[in-house]
């Protein structure tokens, strides 16, 4: 599935809403909220302090200070 395909072929506000001014996704993002904050939390705050990016970074930089 593509980003074009994905906009092209997504449900209008009415279907989404069956025909209200309020669907029901704004029930599931209340009743999901506190679920989403502790995934993002446990997303941010566990693992490794640097990403593999950055511990290359950080170890070329040091070989490059002390090899002058």
């Amino acid at each position: 599935m593509t980003p074009d395909y994905a906009w092209v072929h997504r449900e209008g506000r009415k279907a989404r809403f069956e025909g209200k001014r309020i669907g029901g996704t704004v029930v599931v993002h209340f009743i999901k909220k506190n679920m989403w904050y502790l995934e993002t939390a446990l997303a941010l705050l566990e693992g490794e302090e640097q990403s593999e990016s950055e511990k290359y970074e950080s170890a070329r930089k040091e070989s490059e200070a002390s090899h002058p």
